[in-house]
């Protein structure tokens, strides 16, 4: 049984302090960090897609898959250009005020 397997619950014992235990989430069932819509939020805010296509997080969520994917591509060549280009700024500030 899957529950015996992965340590879920026991059903071979007898649970009497937890008699609702084999119906409870034990947490090597729980993906809230390994979630698509967890990954997603994570891929919009790392991105920064609403800063470069000016889209909600929803919008960004329901985008086709292969657009989705079009979009974080490219949001990730713009925000590394951004960075370059803020350093470069930051770089050259530095060299001003010496």
């Amino acid at each position: 049984m899957y529950e015996i397997s992965s340590g879920v619950f026991d059903h071979t014992g007898k649970s009497k302090t937890k008699p609702l235990s084999s119906v409870a989430m034990h947490e090597s069932e729980d993906n809230y960090y390994t979630s698509s819509l967890y990954q997603g939020i994570e891929l919009y805010t790392k991105l920064e897609i609403k800063e470069f296509f000016n889209m909600s997080l929803v919008e960004f969520m329901n985008l086709p898959k292969d657009i989705h994917r079009m979009v974080c591509e490219i949001s990730a060549k713009r925000s590394k250009e951004k960075n370059a280009a803020l350093s470069n700024v930051q770089n050259e500030l530095n060299r001003m005020t010496g």
